[in-house]
């Protein structure tokens, strides 16, 4: 009855906490509805456009009274990468000083240059590409290499060109005619004369343009000069002037001369073609239009204030709605971890319950004795069981136990054998002495026995001529005793002799000694041939020895010269970068605790170390020593080594794959130099591949540019006017 009372009201939780996530669920629905709602009508009072309709409105304004904030704008849609440029040349070049800049960067280029005559801004929006209008002008190499690097930084869209122009003057061609002197043909002024600049710029202005686009040579002109271009023509060419543009309003004409043949002079025209920057140089201040600029300001700022007036407005409501959304979902939050805590515990009441029903039925059916006799007798199979295992444990002690003593004892007698043995070689000495003094006694022993056999046949025939009558007397046979020394003696000198031979030769066959003595004769013999051996090795390495040195004395000079000669020119190369460097060949010998060669000369580990030093500080290294080296100036040392090899290297050319990727603008610049400095002797040639050159590189007459200008985008080979190029 209680557990049905306990689940009855388990269920009336349950259905109640169902009810109060529901209305918590429906509140968290309805105020997020509410929220996204006015965020939406948020969305409606972005500031972002009325603010930038203002600022643009107050920029033409601006723009409007200042002919070079016209300029700017100009240039910026030739390219909208030069206002961006122009500010970094502003702030970083000039610290904020106009001034300090311009000291240092020219451009974009349109700003300096000014048409005062109408009739000539048309007509030389012909002459002036885009390229050359939003260039900058370096006005040294320091410079042009910092704006180079960070144009570099902000990727390939920005399509800026830097210029170095180190002439500082201009000066037309020697043999151009005055414009005065061909206004009959409709002339009215060649192009630079019409180009206002400031004083102060002028000569270096012109000469920068008459480097790009040869400003020198266009001539402006009026329609009347259509009808005269061959009279035109005529008098240029016998002024000796060629390669000159006519530009007109109606059409374009080229004059220039073949590259073939006789030369024959040639001329082509066209029509003026449309370009994005027609009205670069006609800006003036439109008054009306400034007016209109006013009127639309002030309904902006009247727009923009509204807007931000009503975007608070809304901005309050959003954030009241969030707070009421937040408090629903914290109440929403709460009742799920009750509906959680509730459906943990009623799981929990279930679990209990099935394991309830299953022991109350293993209490009634428990046997306490039965369970006992069970644990009792698994108890006594583990005891049995350990005792086993202890009797095994045992039995295997004693097996190591007699491992241990058997290995003991065979110890003893290795170490008992190695003692013998150090004692025996140690006797070698003492046995040798020993030999030597036996034998000088032996041959002592035999000396004596000579003389006494001697003195005992001398005393006999002394005695038979003293006693002759005894001479055929048998003599007294002797005692047994006495008979058996006398056998024992040795009848003389030669019987002594085999009897001390016959010693030796026992004593060498069956003695420990003499075994030792015979294997000593052997080794002796064994050590006189290795001895001989190693003599005749010794001459052989000397007499040989002695053909190396004489190979040796002839390369060697010349490969040190030639090392010499690479050293020298590397060394002058790198000092270029304002830098060191060395080349230098090593040797096969090793190098001692002092660090000099020593030892040996092995001809195979003979190599040659290019050692560089790239800052003030440093010690000169070996290249690419433990990673030192940066990828550029692995690059640069490379490139200087080759030019410093090819002058001891025949070689007819040299190919050079992207040598300059990794380096910085200014080493490629000086790389690049040294290349063009090494081919003007004649007789070498080199091969550059690149994606990319610097611009304003000094090419020189030796060298020649292939561009691999190709793909779906570029344009078909007919639209090309070839004119202009050449």
């Amino acid at each position: 009855q209680r557990a049905t009372e306990e689940a009855a009201a388990a269920k009336q939780r349950a259905a109640s906490e169902a009810a109060a996530k529901k209305a918590a669920a429906d509140e968290v629905r309805s105020a997020r509805q509410e929220l996204e709602a006015r965020e939406d009508d948020l969305a409606n009072y972005e500031l972002g456009e009325h603010e930038g309709r203002v600022r643009s409105i107050e920029d033409q304004i601006a723009g409007l009274g200042d002919p070079m904030r016209l300029k700017q704008v100009e240039a910026a849609k030739m390219n909208s990468a030069v206002p961006h440029v122009g500010k970094w040349v502003y702030e970083q070049v000039g610290g904020g000083s106009k001034e300090a800049a311009e000291a240092k960067v020219l451009g974009p280029m349109l700003l300096y240059l000014d048409l005062p005559d109408k009739g000539h801004q048309k007509l030389a929006v012909q002459a002036f590409p885009a390229r050359t209008l939003t260039s900058f002008l370096a006005r040294d190499e320091g410079t042009r290499d910092q704006l180079q690097d960070e144009l570099k930084r902000r990727g390939p869209q920005t399509r800026i060109t830097v210029f170095r122009n180190r002439a500082k003057t201009f000066s037309p061609a020697p043999n151009r005619p005055s414009s005065a002197d061909m206004k009959r043909f409709g002339v009215t002024a060649w192009l630079d004369e019409a180009l206002r600049i400031r004083d102060d710029l002028r000569g270096e202005v012109l000469a920068f343009l008459k480097q790009q686009m040869g400003v020198d040579t266009y001539l402006l002109a009026t329609p009347a000069a259509v009808g005269k271009i061959d009279a035109l023509q005529q008098f240029l060419q016998q002024s000796g002037m060629t390669g000159v543009t006519v530009l007109t309003p109606e059409r374009v004409y080229r004059f220039g001369r073949s590259k073939y043949g006789a030369r024959a002079a040639t001329s082509s025209s066209s029509l003026p073609q449309r370009h994005r920057h027609a009205a670069c140089f006609s800006v003036v201040v439109d008054t009306s239009r400034k007016k209109e600029l006013e009127g639309q300001l002030k309904e902006a700022r009247k727009g923009l204030e509204l807007k931000r007036k009503e975007r608070q407005a809304v901005e309050r409501d959003v954030g009241q709605l969030q707070q009421k959304l937040d408090a629903a979902k914290g109440r929403q939050v709460e009742l799920n971890n009750n509906t959680v805590r509730l459906n943990r515990l009623a799981a929990r009441i279930d679990q209990a319950k099935k394991r309830l029903d299953p022991a109350r039925e293993s209490v009634a059916d428990f046997n306490a004795d039965a369970q006992k006799e069970g644990y009792r007798r698994r108890l006594c199979d583990a005891h049995q069981r350990s005792l086993d295992s202890l009797q095994k444990a045992a039995a295997a002690v004693k097996r190591h136990e007699a491992a241990l003593t058997k290995l003991a004892l065979v110890r003893v007698g290795l170490a008992a054998a190695e003692a013998q043995l150090a004692e025996a070689e140690g006797n070698t000495d003492e046995l040798d002495e020993r030999i030597a003094r036996l034998r000088r006694e032996a041959e002592a022993a035999k000396a004596e026995a000579r003389k006494a056999a001697d003195k005992v046949g001398a005393l006999v025939r002394e005695a038979k001529g003293k006693a002759a009558e005894f001479a055929g007397r048998k003599e007294a046979p002797l005692s047994e005793e006495a008979q058996g020394v006398w056998d024992a003696l040795p009848a003389g000198a030669d019987e002594l002799e085999d009897r001390i031979a016959e010693l030796e030769a026992e004593t060498s066959s069956t003695s420990a000694d003499g075994n030792s003595i015979k294997e000593y004769e052997r080794r002796r013999k064994e050590i006189e041939q290795l001895k001989t051996r190693v003599d005749a090795a010794q001459q052989a390495i000397a007499a040989q020895g002695g053909k190396v040195a004489g190979l040796e004395q002839a390369w060697r000079p010349a490969l040190e010269e030639m090392v010499d000669r690479v050293n020298q020119k590397f060394g002058s190369c790198m000092a270029a970068f304002r830098c060191a460097g060395e080349v230098s060949l090593s040797d096969g010998r090793s190098l001692d605790e002092h660090g000099e060669p020593a030892g040996d000369d092995d001809f195979e580990k003979y190599k040659i170390h290019i050692k560089v030093k790239w800052r003030d500080g440093e010690q000169l290294h070996v290249l690419g020593e433990a990673g030192r080296d940066s990828g550029g100036e692995r690059s640069v040392a490379t490139m200087v080594y080759l030019i410093s090899l090819q002058e001891i290297n025949p070689a007819p050319f040299r190919v050079v794959d992207e040598i300059n990727q990794a380096m910085d603008s200014t080493n490629e610049r000086i790389i690049f130099k040294c290349v063009t400095e090494a081919c003007k002797d004649g007789g070498k040639q080199y091969f550059l591949l690149t994606p990319k050159l610097l611009p304003d590189l000094d090419y020189g007459e030796d060298c020649a540019i292939q561009l691999v200008f190709n793909g779906p985008h570029n344009r078909r080979r007919d639209q090309f006017d070839l004119s202009r190029f050449c």
